[in-house]
């Protein structure tokens, strides 16, 4: 699975590689952004934009006020529907590579897998000469994962396109412990709804009660994807056709719940059945986040660059820049 070749993890204390130097190709001179006013999208447009990089981004909501804030920063907004291919080689005219990313809590996986296939289509019309896809750390054959299901056949049929890629396969996002992602059910959402970091001392009280305290959690921060895609658009040579694994660090279950608590956040919360309950309401999460507690780090495949540690990123939430 992933990259043949990259050494894997093989522990929490060891890192990729640091950044290799800078070789942009001059011929990057337009990305397209599918998803740019979401979580995975928006770190991709930030990178893009600081590495000076001209980017497009689709939209269905070309005139809301993230589509706006894209624009106040020099992007390219453009309207289109992943469901919609001749609208999406549209899009891409003028593009020479595009980051793809569908969600699955939002779409299920027939449709995730039925809008990668609209992107793959468009990109072939136009010519895309690198597609990064963003799929999910543990894709595998017959994992049982209804939540990777849509992604690993998207990267099979990706892999046999003959267009040229990368694929990264996030982990889970630190930025989930803040609640930027986490598909909660609808009336959980609303109570946690005022208080961030509420979803975190949930989450790590599910992960708790999931099993034993020294299971390894694979993390990685949002600005890992932007700054990964970057980096695979500057070294064509080490990351086409190839498929990377973001994990910045893999804390046990135990040092998440210390951590936490050693940067001043409160405790995380314990009640009976909170594992059950997860369980009854979102079976699809419950088993990825069991999945990802006990992959294998020998089989992770890393990009050569100094991805964010968990640390480190509790240490800015706790204690934010001004």
């Amino acid at each position: 699975m992933g990259a043949p070749g990259e050494a894997g993890v093989r522990g929490a204390g060891c890192l990729p590689r640091a950044p290799l130097g800078r070789q942009r190709e001059t011929w990057i001179n337009m990305v397209l952004v599918i998803g740019a006013t979401g979580n995975q999208g928006g770190s991709v447009v930030r990178a893009l934009l600081a590495a000076g990089v001209g980017v497009r981004a689709l939209t269905r909501r070309p005139a809301g006020r993230r589509a706006q804030r894209l624009r106040r920063l020099g992007v390219e907004v453009v309207g289109g529907d992943l469901g919609d291919p001749d609208r999406l080689t549209r899009a891409l005219e003028g593009a020479v590579a595009v980051f793809a990313v569908q969600n699955y809590w939002e779409t299920g996986p027939e449709r995730e897998l039925r809008y990668a296939r609209s992107v793959l289509q468009a990109s072939r019309r136009a010519e895309v000469r690198h597609l990064i896809y963003s799929s999910g750390l543990g894709v595998r054959a017959h994992s049982g994962l209804v939540a990777l299901e849509g992604k690993f056949q998207a990267e099979q049929e990706l892999r046999a396109s003959g267009i040229p890629y990368t694929v990264i396969r996030p982990a889970l996002f630190m930025e989930d412990f803040l609640g930027a992602s986490v598909p909660l059910p609808t009336f959980a959402r609303y109570l946690l709804s005022r208080s961030p970091i509420a979803v975190g001392r949930l989450l790590i009280g599910v992960l708790a009660a999931m099993g034993p305290p020294s299971r390894r959690v694979p993390l990685c921060a949002l600005s890992d994807v932007g700054q990964t895609v970057s980096w695979a658009l500057d070294h064509p040579a080490e990351s086409l056709n190839r498929a990377f694994d973001l994990v910045g660090d893999a804390p046990t279950v135990r040092d998440l719940q210390t951590s936490w608590q050693d940067v001043g956040l409160p405790p995380a919360w314990s009640f009976p059945g909170i594992s059950l309950g997860l369980r009854l309401l979102r079976p699809d999460l419950a088993a990825l986040l069991h999945d990802l507690t006990t992959t294998a780090e020998a089989e992770w495949h890393l990009p050569p660059l100094q991805l964010t540690r968990w640390q480190d990123f509790l240490q800015g939430m706790a204690h934010p820049a001004h």
